[in-house]
């Protein structure tokens, strides 16, 4: 061990932040989509790594079509994925709510919608590895002699404004209040004139975005399939573990706790070992503090 770390020079570590960050922004934007929706309906959404999958494809199938760049391609498809999770939750997510036990439900409900959906991705996309690594996001710059990607610069400053944004929507606006509010006391919220329908709403919207810009880092970076999002939607769950159910901080630095913890584990001790480093992490969680390390806490 000590002579692994010992190998672990400026370059090599500047290599396991970079990756770190990168690890941690994309948990981070699929535990905010999961926790929001959780948070906000007591609704667990199986079928919310498909929305990865698509915003990988869909950015990807806009640059083979229209020539319109990946960079610029995801922030064109948000409005449209914005839309297709106000539609699921007006065509599926509303039943589940009527029932008596909605956890239960939605569980259900949503892993038959990710096999729809992904059943959808294998026919339309294909079962190959993509990429969207295309120039000059697949140039690079050196940095302490580590080749860095314009892909991950980009990628990691979508996810930063992507956060900041839901940030400020969440504490700065008055939606963002009546979210809140919604979150903590449903029946006092419509009490008090909130339109909860309207709440849930943007908040599957919401949800669906920052899987689909998920999605596009993902392909921007690696590579993607239509199995990537369910891997993804693991570790999503793994974050909201440690973080705390239904905290959006939770979440946040939940991730990127996660995210650097990852990247030194596979860094020091191999790629195969890191995923067993993060779930003895998320055991030890289970059994010190069952409601995640920032359990309680909202934005």
């Amino acid at each position: 061990m000590q002579a692994m770390l010992a190998g672990i020079d400026a370059s090599a570590a500047v290599q396991i932040i970079t990756g770190g960050l990168i690890l941690g922004a994309l948990w981070a934007l699929v535990a905010l989509g999961l926790n929001i929706i959780f948070g906000v309906m007591r609704v667990i959404n199986m079928a919310h790594g498909e929305f990865i999958v698509f915003g990988a494809f869909g950015t990807l199938l806009l640059n083979e079509t229209f020539g319109i760049h990946p960079a610029i391609g995801i922030i064109l498809l948000l409005p449209v994925f914005f839309l297709a999770g106000v539609l699921i939750q007006y065509l599926v997510i509303n039943r589940i709510l009527e029932s008596d036990n909605p956890e239960l439900i939605s569980l259900l409900a949503t892993f038959g919608l990710f096999l729809f959906l992904n059943n959808v991705a294998r026919a339309v996309f294909g079962v190959d590895p993509r990429s969207l690594q295309t120039a000059p996001l697949d140039q690079t710059f050196t940095i302490l002699g580590v080749n860095i990607t314009y892909a991950q610069v980009y990628a990691l400053a979508l996810a930063g404004v992507a956060m900041l944004a839901l940030y400020y929507l969440m504490t700065r606006t008055e939606f963002g209040r009546a979210m809140r509010g919604t979150v903590q006391n449903p029946r006092l919220a419509q009490a008090a004139g909130i339109d909860r329908n309207r709440v849930y709403y943007v908040a599957f919207g919401l949800s669906a975005v920052l899987a689909a810009i998920a999605g596009a880092m993902i392909g921007m970076v690696y590579t993607v399939s239509i199995d990537t999002g369910f891997g993804y939607l693991i570790f999503g769950f793994l974050v909201i573990v440690f973080g705390g159910m239904g905290s959006f901080t939770g979440a946040l630095f939940g991730a990127l706790i996660l995210g650097m913890v990852g990247s030194v584990s596979g860094a020091v001790l191999g790629p195969s070992a890191r995923n067993l480093v993060l779930m003895a992490i998320l055991i030890l969680t289970m059994f010190i503090k069952p409601t995640g390390v920032f359990g309680g806490a909202r934005v």
